[in-house]
């Protein structure tokens, strides 16, 4: 006996006198709502009354050659298996039939075990074709049927790793960070930050192919030979070769601890594309953490192609001076790294203000000074942390909206989002490689010091005010920056627990109060780097520790430019006619 008919059936009855021919009537089979239709032919048929597009009730529509029209957007569906043939979504079916002198219909509800597939794939469908409705409706009822958020939130990553032209993109990092919100949005409700990533990932791959992948290579029996491999293939940008050798590293079952540090290396080798590959690579590791290693291969190389193709921002013309200073320093990092073994560990003393107003060699030469002292690689993280708070709280706003500057307030961000990533990569690559890093930061935030307000206006990040959650909530409507700082300021010094005001924070990116996918993508990943920053920077007893709370907060009351096309139009004048 099938599934279908294990499943126990409800059976709704209609006078067959109801329904002449020609004619429609709703029923009804508890809170279902079911459109019956009786043709010019004497066919019988049953559909779900609610249009999938926008819920206007199908038994209101019109009939003509089988095909019913939904009449509020001219939707068309087949009435003899739901097929969609104008809009997006199909409409559920019903069994129905006459017996004597009444209509019955069947309405039977499947196991999960095979709805889920149904709905996954039209999830699928959905994101290939930008409905975002569609795809809200789908998370519903798989939210429903028993899936869990983390699983969906995994299938918007792994769509991204499978469609993106050039490696994991921002749905990666963003399906991590909105798993903390499920505590907050259990059931159904988790489909409020789960269409953040669901969207993210949907946007950037209008309905673009899934990206074409190598055959696994064998790598050979030594994990240490293939990861050399693996690096000076990646070293050389032959991407289809790099791409195959790990996949045949995984289709081996080679474990975490062999396929992380290959791609720490090639992570920490060059400054990468604002720093987004050391950032994924943390992400892309907490995602398998939750999901399961065994979902390596969606996720890992789609995130080695990224890596790849990432600008090699360390190459460029004006870091020239940066590899001089690397190449000299280069020899040494193993000894520095093995410094960290010190008894007596190193202050790390004024570290912020040089990477903040110091030269960009003083910066430099304040990381190998902080190392050669065995400071803890901690405490430079805690430095840097703090500096990328700073930078961002002392951005000139008005850059943003300027068409002719480049950067904006999201390049900004990725101070913070690096120094987080940074963080974890000490903790997680035990090799002397992950110092690199550390320069990388340091010239990260130091030289996006031009972007900075003149000292006298900018903000005074010390006063207080009002403390409650409502005055920040009604500062950062009015884009009050210095008033939702003083607010903040007051609501952490009378309270030692975060959890309102992270509350509050991750909210408001699930407000519709931005548009574009991106930048609401930069505030989720914003607001979960500078809670971890706080809570670490404070776990060490750091005076600036909420620092990157208030850098938040800055981000949260500045007007964001959503569109760039103004800005595009004139770099084309510029371009074309002025070369």
């Amino acid at each position: 006996m099938s599934t279908q008919a294990q499943a126990k059936a409800t059976i709704v009855h209609v006078p067959t006198a109801d329904l002449p021919t020609g004619g429609q009537i709703l029923v009804r089979s508890g809170s279902r709502q079911i459109a019956v239709f009786r043709l010019e032919s004497g066919d019988l048929y049953a559909v779900d009354n609610q249009c999938p597009h926008e819920g206007y009730p199908l038994v209101k529509g019109t009939v003509k050659d089988c095909i019913l029209t939904c009449r509020w957007h001219n939707y068309k569906f087949r009435l003899q298996d739901g097929a969609c043939l104008m809009g997006d979504e199909a409409v559920r079916t019903f069994p129905v039939r006459e017996v004597g002198d009444r209509i019955e219909v069947e309405v039977v509800e499947p196991p999960a075990a095979e709805q889920i597939p149904r709905y996954l794939r039209s999830l699928e469908e959905g994101l290939q074709e930008y409905r975002m409705g569609q795809v809200a409706r789908d998370t519903v009822r798989l939210l429903k049927l028993g899936r869990k958020p983390e699983e969906i939130a995994f299938q918007a990553a792994r769509y991204d790793a499978e469609h993106a032209e050039f490696g994991t993109s921002h749905a990666l990092p963003l399906a991590v960070d909105v798993l903390p919100y499920m505590k907050r949005y259990p059931g159904v409700q988790a489909v409020y930050p789960l269409m953040q990533v669901l969207e993210m990932a949907a946007e950037p791959h209008i309905r673009r192919p899934p990206r074409p992948t190598p055959e696994p290579a064998d790598p050979g029996p030594d994990p240490e030979q293939a990861g050399k491999q693996l690096a000076h293939l990646v070293e050389n940008e032959d991407l289809e070769a790099a791409e195959a050798l790990l996949r045949g590293a995984l289709s081996r079952s080679w474990s975490r601890d062999v396929i992380e540090p290959w791609l720490y290396a090639a992570c920490t080798r060059h400054f990468l594309n604002f720093g987004h590959a050391l950032i994924y690579q943390v992400k892309i590791f907490d995602l398998l953490d939750v999901v399961g290693w065994q979902h390596a291969t969606d996720l890992l190389p789609a995130h080695l192609v990224r890596i790849i193709n990432a600008t090699r921002e360390d190459l460029l013309p004006e870091w020239q001076w940066f590899r001089t200073c690397m190449e000299d320093v280069e020899p040494r990092l193993p000894q520095l790294y093995a410094a960290q073994q010190a008894t007596k560990p190193g202050k790390v003393g004024d570290l912020a203000d040089a990477i903040l107003d110091g030269s960009r060699e003083g910066a430099f030469e304040a990381i190998t000074d902080s190392l050669e002292r065995s400071v803890p690689l901690p405490d430079i993280v805690n430095a840097l942390s703090v500096a990328a708070s700073e930078r961002m709280l002392r951005f000139n706003a008005a850059i943003d909206s300027d068409r002719t500057v480049q950067d904006d307030w999201l390049d900004v961000t990725h101070l913070l989002t690096y120094a987080n990533a940074l963080r974890h990569a000490v903790q997680r690559h035990l090799h002397p490689d992950v110092l690199r890093s550390l320069y990388h930061g340091a010239r990260f935030i130091n030289n996006a010091k031009p972007l900075d307000l003149p000292p006298a206006e900018r903000l005074e990040t010390g006063a207080a005010g009002a403390g409650s959650l409502a005055d920040l909530s009604t500062a950062v409507d009015n884009h009050d920056a210095q008033t939702a700082i003083n607010t903040l300021n007051a609501h952490v010094t009378a309270t030692d627990d975060l959890t309102a005001l992270r509350a509050f924070c991750e909210d408001l990116a699930l407000a519709d109060k931005l548009t574009r996918p991106i930048v609401v993508a930069h505030l989720i990943k914003t607001c979960a780097a500078a809670f971890e920053e706080t809570h670490n920077l404070q776990t060490t007893g750091h005076p600036d520790a909420t620092h990157p709370l208030r850098a938040l907060i800055r981000l949260a009351t500045s007007p964001i430019r959503e569109r760039r096309i103004a800005r595009v139009s004139h770099e084309a004048i510029r371009f074309v006619e002025e070369g």
